[in-house]
């Protein structure tokens, strides 16, 4: 008989899920759920900003490394829907020398999903009358970045 490397995952797939599941505790020492800790990139930031009309908002900062540059003051790319694109932004700045020293500031919402397209139909839009979702809320969110 010869050996098939792809036999046992095939085996190991067509077992029921509680077995799995079994298995997978046993080798990671516990059972139950596990429970996952927010993962933390180096150079970066989180912080939470309400706006003036109560909205709630997440915002992701990728510091800058190196010295300042001779222009007193570091280059800012903003970046919105934070939820889905601030790590691949974090990341790609930190790959390429170039970039070192600009400032990433991403914006999104408190909520896991990449996208909440409710709020955002709203951030992002001029005024619309009766439109669903809900329009019209570029100037609040423009001013709320504005004020001191």
């Amino acid at each position: 008989m010869t050996f098939h490397p792809f036999a046992a995952i095939r085996s190991t797939i067509s077992r029921p899920r509680w077995v799995m599941s079994a298995l997978a505790a046993a080798l990671l020492g516990h059972s139950g759920p596990a429970l996952a800790a927010p993962v933390q990139m180096p150079g970066t930031q989180e912080l939470a900003l309400k706006s003036q009309q109560g909205a709630q908002y997440r915002i992701w900062i990728s510091e800058p490394s190196g010295p300042v540059p001779y222009t007193g003051g570091y280059r800012v790319l903003y970046v919105l829907d934070g939820n889905a694109f601030f790590g691949t932004f974090h990341d790609a700045k930190r790959l390429q020398d170039d970039f070192a020293d600009t400032l990433i500031v991403a914006v999104g919402y408190p909520t896991d999903k990449p996208h909440d397209f409710d709020r955002r139909a709203y951030d992002l839009t001029p005024p619309a009358p009766g439109a669903k979702p809900a329009q019209g809320g570029q100037d609040e969110l423009l001013d709320s970045w504005k004020r001191p």
